[in-house]
């Protein structure tokens, strides 16, 4: 029987599945070297982003996994994904920029740390990341649009956003979203609470509602502002655009993921602030 079936009867037959998973940590770095370890904390983490909706343990776990074997990359590499997929691109550039350290990283994820970094308001970090994935894919026009949105005039950049905006619509959807989608993070970068900022992002999704860049922007936008109404009815949007009933589901199940994640952070937070 191999480690996860192992480790999956062990919690199919707990009642505390929270203890359990702890004690099964414990156990896990009670013996073996320090590679064994990281594999088989990798294994628990696998099994409890299957089990749990709540992905605060897994991402735990993960990296947890990396620390005791640095070399044990595809930990980090899940961790970093799963920050992705919940929509934290802070912890994505952060765990991205380290992974970045290794040889063996794949080679497109400088465009997916760079773009992070810039999505993140990150602009002087972004830069020469994003430098070296264009070196890496010299072709990508994703990258080179990233680029162009950390390279403006600083001085002219509110014309620059205006140039934009006043010439996409000219354009094939596709060079639109990607002109509108420029002027919105040079806007993010130098005037984040200026209303331009939610203008442009919602013509750019009448031409691509799950622009990913687009998506990140707005919802962290409407979150930090306690816009929760607008956030919902927005991601409800996406899930009625979606195309077909499975591709529906797993919308809905991304949102509630970032819902949940989401209220955990906050409510963390409030506990943090409040007096003793």
């Amino acid at each position: 029987m191999d480690t996860r079936t192992l480790l999956r009867e062990r919690l199919r037959r707990s009642r505390d599945w929270t203890l359990t998973i702890d004690e099964l940590e414990k156990e896990l770095e009670a013996s073996g070297s320090k590679p064994e370890q990281s594999e088989r904390l990798f294994e628990l983490a696998s099994l409890v982003e299957d089990l749990i909706p709540e992905r605060d343990k897994a991402l735990t776990l993960y990296q947890r996994a990396w620390k005791l074997h640095p070399d044990n990359l595809k930990a980090l590499s899940r961790a970093r994904e799963v920050y992705g997929e919940i929509g934290r691109y802070e912890m994505v550039a952060k765990l991205g920029e380290m992974e970045l350290r290794s040889p063996l990283a794949a080679q497109n994820l400088a465009q997916i740390v760079g773009e992070a970094m810039l999505d993140s308001g990150q602009k002087d970090k972004a830069l020469p990341i994003l430098q070296r994935a264009l070196g890496a894919e010299p072709n990508s026009i994703r990258v080179k649009d990233a680029l162009a949105a950390v390279t403006y005039d600083a001085e002219g950049w509110s014309d620059t956003v205006d140039m934009l905006s006043d010439d996409a619509e000219a354009h094939d959807d596709a060079t639109c979203v990607r002109m509108l989608l420029r002027a919105a993070r040079i806007v993010k970068i130098e005037a984040p609470d200026d209303p331009r900022l939610e203008e442009l992002l919602k013509r750019i999704f009448v031409k691509d509602i799950n622009e990913p860049s687009a998506n990140f922007m707005f919802e962290t936008s409407l979150a930090s502002a306690q816009r929760w109404d607008d956030l919902e009815r927005h991601q409800m949007r996406r899930v009625d655009r979606a195309d077909g009933h499975a591709a529906k589901v797993e919308a809905l199940r991304m949102f509630a993921l970032e819902w949940l994640h989401g209220s955990r952070t906050r409510i963390a937070a409030r506990s943090s602030s409040t007096p003793r």
